[in-house]
């Protein structure tokens, strides 16, 4: 009985621990989607179409934003290992990459914008997308301070900083668009984004000041920082980035009807994929500490999924074919909060090479499949979520049999 009251006493202990890491990231990112939110709020008051040229212009953006991602998961990896870590290197490395990736976009966004060609909107997601990706800069150095915050178990500290944000931007928002500063309502949301941005970074490089990380300038292998940084991003773009744009271009070959409940489902599932991103930090931070996750999470997970497809069935009133979609969706979200589990792992023993390569293979395989369902007229809500859910299963069951090998020669 003692033995299984400490058991328990350490699960609870550690359920804790990780609920109060995973709960802030949680909000957080929660809270960064409201930053998109503010500039419909005001665009939508002038314009109804003012809503799609934002929408289109943040898919090129958001691939920008995957190719920095990467420094913020390494530099929570890199403290939470108590590994060496040179602060002012780290900024100054980032802060040229993601200028040069800025310059880059602004000279080929007609080119990243491809799939607007003959739009009649063109023009202003162009000049919208142009002033956008300047964001890309502070947003990269974002990524920097909420990593370390994370590594050094203070993510809660990184929730404030995104409210801090959302306020700034509403704020700018308000004073530009109300006294027509820019006179183009597109280019006065984009400035107040940046403008966010680059005052929540300054104040966060405040508030570091005053901890240890700000003065750290250790001797570090920069190059290895950097080449896990950009392996985290790749990971990032050949799974969620990708799926994302793969989803848009095939669901549209879908009844409008039927690919509703998917943007419905997604819509509402949100926070709860955005759980499984947080819990992938943990997994990152926890692993470098030497925790053991307890399983109990993972039903939890499931136990949450369950409930909710109940209430959608029911609130949504769903036909037989949306019921049936409703449970293969989250079938597939319980196993992408594995995934995530999964691909952490690799992550923290710096295998993230093996993750990029199978995520790739199978984007390339469910790409194919999804070409040859069209062919011959096979594409539905349905065939569309099986062949999702099929890849998925695929690749855990690939990851973990590798995971599982490493694991063995280790051992041995």
């Amino acid at each position: 009985m003692p033995n299984s009251n400490r058991k328990s006493g350490a699960t609870k202990s550690v359920m804790k621990k990780m609920l109060c890491f995973t709960i802030p990231i949680w909000a957080s990112m929660m809270v960064n989607s409201l930053l998109g939110i503010t500039d419909f709020f005001f665009l939508s008051s002038i314009s109804n179409h003012y809503m799609s040229v934002v929408g289109l212009a943040y898919i090129p953006f958001n691939f920008l934003i995957s190719l920095l991602v990467g420094v913020g998961i390494e530099a929570n990896r890199t403290i939470a290992k108590g590994v060496k870590f040179h602060f002012l290197n780290i900024f100054i490395w980032t802060f040229v990459i993601s200028s040069l990736i800025t310059l880059t976009a602004l000279i080929l966004s007609k080119y990243l914008l491809f799939f607007t060609w003959g739009n009649q909107y063109f023009q202003e997601i162009d000049t919208y997308f142009g002033f956008l990706t300047i964001a890309a800069i502070p947003t990269s150095i974002l990524f920097i301070c909420t990593g370390l915050l994370r590594g050094s178990g203070k993510p809660h500290i990184t929730l404030y900083f995104s409210g801090l944000c959302v306020v700034f931007n509403l704020i700018f928002d308000f004073i530009f668009i109300t006294n027509h500063i820019f006179g183009d309502p597109l280019i006065e949301c984009a400035v107040a984004t940046v403008l966010a941005d680059a005052l929540t970074v300054l104040s966060y490089l405040y508030y570091l000041r005053k901890t240890e990380i700000f003065y750290r300038k250790e001797r570090m292998d920069i190059s290895k920082f950097l080449k896990n940084a950009l392996t985290n991003s790749l990971e990032k773009i050949f799974s969620v980035s990708t799926l994302q744009l793969v989803t848009g271009f095939f669901l549209v070959k879908i009844d409008i009807i039927y690919s509703a409940i998917y943007f419905a489902l997604e819509r509402f599932m949100q926070p709860v994929l955005l759980y499984a991103h947080s819990h992938f930090e943990w997994i990152i931070y926890s692993r470098s500490k030497k925790i053991k996750t307890p399983i109990i999470i993972y039903l939890a997970y499931c136990i949450l999924c369950l409930s909710l497809s109940v209430f959608f069935i029911y609130y949504l009133n769903m036909n037989s074919t949306a019921m049936i979609y409703t449970f293969i969706y989250l079938s597939y979200i319980i196993l992408f909060f594995i995934q995530r589990t999964i691909i952490a792992e690799f992550f923290v023993h710096e295998k993230g090479k093996i993750v990029n390569y199978i995520s790739l293979m199978k984007n390339l395989l469910f790409i194919s499949t999804l070409i040859i369902l069209v062919k011959y007229d096979k594409l539905s809500l349905i065939s569309f979520g099986l062949v999702n859910l099929t890849y998925l299963i695929i690749e855990n069951t690939v990851l973990t049999m590798i995971k599982n090998q490493i694991q063995l020669k280790k051992e041995m």
